[in-house]
């Protein structure tokens, strides 16, 4: 009799494990300084004017994207996330947890484009995605479950290139539904229902052509059988070419990876990394993704 008590008394523990994965307690290697943000009330100097991005590599244009669950800024304020942000002078922002006021002041504050949020209308605070990025957005797509458990919002936009081509290019910011502890019947319908949401997600960009950046609060590990579905047609950027610590949510344990970026197979990661940083209770994750290389003479698209 105590060693099913000792056992019903680990499950729920068990579960939580599972359905994260990906726990970790941090890798050798360098990391971003932590040094104090630069925050103020006009656009930032460093994201309108020194973005060095795109800039030709070999292997095609690189990108600068960052995935952060911003927790709504409840713990440091809209300007300060953004003056981070803008020490890494991102192309693309993909955000969880944030207020239409919240999207429209970071785009501001970053000199970005913002596409329209999709919200959460049955979880207290409206948790929302939203997509900036550097280019103007062309069409915007809205994806939730039928039981509205989880939000994404896709964007297309064609980043700009001297004398080349401009590439469509798809944009989608995530939140898929968290784990709390509870019963393990609750935790393990949880978990199904994330590996059904990641199953819409995989529906809604098969007939998407061209490149996909998907980024965000997945609230699950990359080995987690849910975001395996993903390796039928994404990598993972940290998975390819990530450097330093992994975790992103240090509040679990020891720390886990749920934040993710993940694109398709035509893109390549050429560098990723969390920034330590506190400003929420999840960490910001940055990547550098080289697109494909433009084909020459192909038609300009305005």
């Amino acid at each position: 009799m105590l060693r099913w008590t000792v056992l019903a008394a680990l499950l729920p523990v068990c579960v939580l494990a599972w359905g994260c994965a990906d726990r970790e307690t941090g890798e050798s290697g360098s990391q971003p300084s932590t040094a104090p943000d630069a925050a103020g009330d006009r656009p930032i100097e460093a994201a309108a004017a020194g973005r060095p991005s795109v800039t030709t590599q070999p292997d095609g244009p690189a990108v600068r994207v960052i995935a952060m669950n911003i927790e709504s800024a409840r713990r440091a304020t809209v300007g300060k996330i953004a003056g981070r942000m803008a020490e890494h002078r991102p192309d693309v922002v993909l955000l969880a947890e944030v207020s239409d006021l919240q999207a429209d002041q970071l785009a501001r504050l970053l000199a970005l484009h913002r596409a329209a949020t999709a919200g959460l209308a049955d979880q207290v605070g409206g948790v929302e995605t939203a997509v900036l990025c550097r280019w103007p957005v062309s069409s915007v797509r809205l994806i939730s479950s039928p039981q509205r458990t989880f939000a994404v919002m896709a964007a297309t936009t064609r980043p700009a290139q001297d004398d080349q081509p401009a590439l469509p290019m798809h944009l989608i910011a995530i939140h898929q539904r968290s784990t709390h502890p509870g019963p393990v019947r609750t935790m393990i319908a949880t978990t199904r229902q994330r590996a059904a949401e990641t199953g819409l997600l995989l529906a809604a960009v098969e007939k998407l052509a061209g490149p996909i950046i998907v980024g965000g609060d997945f609230n699950e590990g990359a080995d987690s059988f849910s975001l395996g579905r993903l390796d039928e047609r994404f990598d993972n950027a940290f998975s390819r070419a990530g450097r330093g610590s992994p975790v992103t949510f240090p509040g679990f344990a020891s720390g886990i990876r749920i934040d993710h970026i993940y694109h398709t197979r035509e893109l390549a990661a050429a560098d990723c990394f969390v920034d330590p940083t506190y400003l929420s209770d999840h960490r910001m994750v940055v990547a550098t993704i080289r697109l494909p290389a433009p084909r020459s003479g192909g038609p300009r698209h305005d």
